[in-house]
């Protein structure tokens, strides 16, 4: 698998073929991907890249659903929150090169790749931010984990693709006149120190890939 390397990491599907095809034979009925059910090998094929669902199970709401409550949890951010003055790395540039991850059930945000954790920082409006470079020099950044283990997630400490980080924040949302309690934080990528929007990692080649059930 030495040809995996990440050579443009803003287009790393047309150089991994092969992962498309491990994909293609452990997806389901309704197009997700468990990676729970992969053998090692697999697994350690894409541990490097951030290309998992950075969340457990996060397979309850449509790709409609998600379109409509991203948009707005990101217009209550940017007119709601002074981003000027906060003790964390959130401007309006950010959340919008981002995405917000989200399910309808309490879950866990977790690694979706192999690295180590450069920073931890806590705003209390917004909750904690944890930032975790991976070994393919791309930087995730996960914003708004309203519970974390700091026992566990520590500054330099090496984590792997699925290690828990820490229980996503609540929320609220109206649509349509129905109320949406939601389970969300803000998931970003950075290479090189330039943003990179998440989605063509997330759904890799068309597909969504998730841990059904944490490994620990």
């Amino acid at each position: 698998f030495l040809f995996l390397s990440l050579v443009n990491p803003v287009n790393i599907s047309s150089e991994n073929e092969i992962i498309n095809l491990i994909i293609h034979k452990y997806k389901n009925f309704n197009g997700l991907v468990n990676l729970s059910n992969f053998p090692p090998v697999y697994k350690q094929v894409i541990s490097d890249f951030p290309v998992i669902w950075p969340m457990i199970d996060c397979a309850k709401i449509s790709d409609a659903e998600y379109n409509i409550f991203d948009k707005k949890l990101k217009n209550y951010y940017i007119n709601n929150q002074d981003l000027n003055n906060l003790d964390i790395d959130f401007t309006e540039e950010r959340i919008m090169h981002g995405l917000f991850i989200m399910d309808k059930e309490k879950s866990f945000v977790i690694a979706n790749a192999d690295g180590v954790i450069k920073k931890i920082n806590y705003q209390k409006k917004i909750g904690y931010q944890v930032t975790v470079r991976h070994l393919s020099g791309i930087v995730s950044i996960y914003t708004g984990i309203d519970e974390v283990d700091l026992t566990k997630i520590k500054l330099n400490r090496k984590i792997r693709q699925g290690d828990i980080l820490g229980i996503p924040g609540q929320v609220s949302l109206i649509d349509n006149g129905i109320i949406y309690d939601l389970y969300c934080f803000h998931y970003g990528i950075e290479y090189r120190g330039g943003l990179i929007e998440p989605q063509g990692y997330l759904n890799f080649l068309g597909n969504r890939i998730y841990y059904k059930t944490s490994k620990y």
